[in-house]
């Protein structure tokens, strides 16, 4: 389960590495750079406007601050590395601005880095490893400016919801906080993000409801209410629509060791 944001903050020096079992993820903006690399199955990434298909031995690199979703077809296993641009600070400053056209890539011997990366804890050692991913990045696309209201515009957007989601916020106060008119917001949601506010805030909680049903014994109710929503009835009808089974029956299911793609 991925972190949201509000809840886990990448600082300086910061370096994490994962692998997700059925990548799924709204869009959301996050301060480091990702790694991408498919073990298995297929994911479709979204940066900003355009979706990739990150298939079994491609990889990926997304740049700080760049709005993206993921979301899974089938079946899909995939490494994430992630780590703060202090790591790669030339790097950095030389594409800082721009976008690549095409951000899938393969790498040599992929699925045996990306299984010692976690292992190396030499300083060095990792930064080498870092930019040798960077450098195969760079040497397989292009880069071209990027189109700066609109990467604002949707950052802006996934920052405020993934903050906020949590709290009673409307598509509204969205607009009266960036000064944007409503319709044009309105229309931002429906073509980049594939869904009208309303959705997107409630698959955020619905996201973060299924994190805590796994990880913490907190009830139903109270996960719903820490999740953002002011009944059960409205929790529950909402966890079946994303989800296909209710809050308890989802937590019954890790309980008995069967492994669904919740």
């Amino acid at each position: 389960m991925l972190d949201f944001e509000k809840h886990k903050q990448a600082g300086e020096n910061y370096l994490s590495f994962d692998v997700e079992k059925n990548l799924c993820f709204p869009m959301h903006c996050n301060e480091t750079y990702e790694f991408l690399y498919c073990n298995d199955g297929l994911a479709n990434v979204t940066v900003l406007d355009r979706i990739y298909r990150l298939r079994a031995g491609k990889c990926m690199v997304i740049p700080p601050k760049f709005a993206h979703a993921y979301e899974t077809p089938d079946y899909s296993n995939v490494f994430i590395c992630k780590f703060s641009k202090d790591w790669v600070p030339d790097f950095y400053e030389k594409h800082d601005g721009y976008i690549a056209t095409f951000p899938v890539f393969s790498i040599d011997f992929a699925e045996s880095l990306t299984r010692k990366m976690p292992l190396v804890t030499n300083t060095f050692k990792q930064k080498a490893v870092l930019y040798h991913i960077l450098a195969e990045f760079e040497t397989h696309t292009a880069f071209i400016p990027v189109d700066k209201k609109k990467v604002d515009v949707l950052n802006a957007i996934a920052k405020y919801v993934s903050h906020n989601f949590t709290e009673d916020i409307s598509l509204k106060d969205l607009s009266d906080k960036m000064g944007y008119s409503y319709n044009y917001l309105s229309a931002v949601f429906n073509e980049y993000f594939g869904a009208n506010f309303s959705d997107v805030v409630n698959i955020y909680r619905i996201n973060y409801a299924t994190d805590l049903l796994y990880s913490t014994t907190l009830s139903v109710a109270e996960i719903s209410k820490k999740a953002g929503y002011d009944s059960v009835r409205s929790f529950n009808r909402n966890f079946q629509k994303y989800k296909g089974k209710s809050p308890r029956d989802a937590r019954e299911f890790v309980k008995e060791g069967i492994i669904v793609d919740v």
